[in-house]
């Protein structure tokens, strides 16, 4: 298991137990499956100068390579920015 640095394990705690870590283009990011054609990965967890970015992914055709972003919220400031930007995708593609 990955060692995860007290900014990611803090966004975790904040995020609950329905997100782990996945490594996604050679980062640990949060990640959460949110059924069997969309998950959400978050990156810039890792430090607290890093805004946090949100991508939704149409798995339904695979991962990786054959998924497709169908939405995304960038440069999110705070932690309170990034739950908010959760919950509208959560309630849209859950």
């Amino acid at each position: 298991m990955e060692r995860l640095s007290k900014n990611l394990q803090d966004v975790l705690d904040f995020l609950g137990p329905e997100f782990t870590t996945k490594t996604i283009n050679n980062e640990l990011c949060a990640y959460r499956k949110l059924n069997n054609k969309y998950d959400i990965h978050i990156s810039g967890c890792n430090t607290k100068c890093s805004p946090f970015n949100v991508y939704v992914w149409d798995i339904s055709s695979g991962e990786s390579e054959n998924s497709t972003l169908v939405n995304k919220a960038e440069y999110l400031k705070t932690i309170k920015d990034l739950g908010l930007a959760l919950d509208e995708f959560t309630a849209k593609y859950n």
